[in-house]
């Protein structure tokens, strides 16, 4: 009886949602994501839950009528508030950038592709799960690396990112965030090992530890860096044709985009201030609508597989307001 108390208030504006269908994808949903709660929160979980619930299934009857260009799922935050999620799974932040020097990358010669997906090359190695730790700024930039890796030796390498968030803090905040150009800083200085020797439990603990491998890594040492300009996506595509795949930022804080499924992310109420990192891996057209094709670390329950299309041509989320690199090794 408990269930039907919490969710009375909720459901009375969800009538399409029966109870015993809540019920059964609550259930699922703790199941298939592993979670567990104390007594005294699964109510303020459950409604959490619910409200996910009514509001996916109002989304996406627009996305059946043609109204809206992308549909929304459940995923690992349906249990969280918007508040939480913002708070634990973003973590690009701005920090200074005194003393580094930057090249900028020359303009593409040659006519740009009017499609690319670097996975089609085998280059790009599949999407990962940063889970609860503001990490993505060694995630969205150590994805490119492996990339760079992969374009000049054929393999794909999964490298440490708890390396990254050990070794790096303090220039970096750990788990409340930090700066892709200080990851690439590091990498290029130090060196990478892989996950198999350095495994990632900042996720599961949500902090950082204390650096086991500062140097001795092989993997992106000697790596150089360059930057494309802000706000000119012509330019960001042309990085992509010819250099392969981009580090990246986003503003990751509106709920339709943590929830994410398919289709081209096209929300003109995302804000331009970013707030994640992510890899820009392709770009294309989708229905006569340009979009990027990008890479998340929020596992493979979000977008498909982890990557996504986000709308080209007007700046959406704010992902060329800042920076883009591409990297070679």
């Amino acid at each position: 009886m408990k269930f039907f108390v919490v969710s009375c208030c909720l459901l009375v504006g969800a009538s399409a949602i029966h109870e015993e269908v809540i019920k059964a994808k609550w259930s699922s949903f703790k199941v298939q994501h592993g979670k567990e709660y104390h007594p005294s929160e699964e109510s303020t979980r459950l409604n959490n839950f619910l409200q996910a619930t009514i509001e996916i299934e109002q989304h996406n009857a627009r996305f059946h009528r043609g109204e809206v260009g992308y549909a929304v799922g459940h995923n690992r935050f349906s249990d969280l508030s918007n508040e939480e999620i913002n708070a634990n799974f973003l973590g690009k932040i701005s920090m200074s950038l005194e003393g580094f020097n930057f090249t900028d990358a020359p303009p593409m010669a040659g006519a740009r592709p009017d499609a690319v997906d670097w996975r089609t090359s085998n280059i790009v190695s599949p999407a990962k799960d940063q889970d609860q730790c503001g990490s993505c700024y060694a995630f969205g930039t150590l994805g490119v690396v492996e990339s760079a890796i992969a374009q000049k030796t054929g393999r794909i390498l999964d490298l440490s990112e708890q390396q990254v968030v050990d070794c790096t803090y303090g220039q970096n905040n750990g788990c409340d965030g930090g700066h892709e150009v200080k990851v690439m800083n590091y990498v290029a200085s130090y060196g990478l090992v892989t996950e198999a020797e350095y495994p990632y439990t900042s996720g599961r603990t949500e902090v950082h530890s204390t650096c086991k491998k500062r140097s001795g890594g092989t993997y992106g040492k000697g790596m150089k860096f360059v930057r494309h300009p802000r706000l000119d996506e012509e330019a960001i595509a042309d990085a992509v044709a010819a250099h392969g795949t981009l580090v990246a930022s986003i503003s990751g804080e509106n709920t339709d985009f943590q929830r994410y499924t398919v289709g081209i992310y096209d929300n003109p109420t995302c804000p331009k201030r970013v707030d994640h990192v992510i890899s820009i891996i392709g770009y294309g057209t989708e229905g006569g609508r340009k979009y990027w094709l990008v890479k998340n670390s929020w596992g493979t329950d979000w977008g498909k597989d982890g990557f996504g299309k986000v709308l080209r041509g007007v700046n959406q989320c704010g992902i060329v307001s800042d920076f883009a690199y591409s990297i070679t090794v």
